[in-house]
C-alpha cells in the first residue's frame, strides 16, 4: 500500500475529487454512512481502464452511495 504521502500526491496531480463527488462524499458520512467508496485515484484508473477498452457500457455492481458511478 502506497504511503499516506505518496496517495495524496497522486491525487493532487492525477486524481483531485470533483467538485460533485467531494459534496456527495460529505452528504454520505454525515448521513452515517461507511466510508469505502473508491478513492479518486482509484476512480481515475477505472475511467482510464473504461476509456482504454473503448467501453460504452459499464455495470457497477453494489452502489452504496453511487459515489463511483458518478
Amino acid at each position: 500500500k502506497p504511503s499516506a504521502a505518496l496517495q495524496r500526491y497522486v491525487e493532487e496531480r492525477f486524481a483531485r475529487e470533483d467538485g460533485i463527488l467531494a459534496d456527495l462524499r460529505r452528504a454520505l458520512k454525515d448521513r452515517g454512512f461507511p466510508e469505502i467508496q473508491v478513492s479518486p485515484s482509484t476512480g481515475r484508473t477505472l475511467q482510464l481502464l473504461v476509456a482504454a477498452s473503448g467501453g460504452m457500457r459499464v455495470l457497477e455492481v453494489g452502489t452504496l452511495g453511487g459515489y463511483s458511478a458518478i
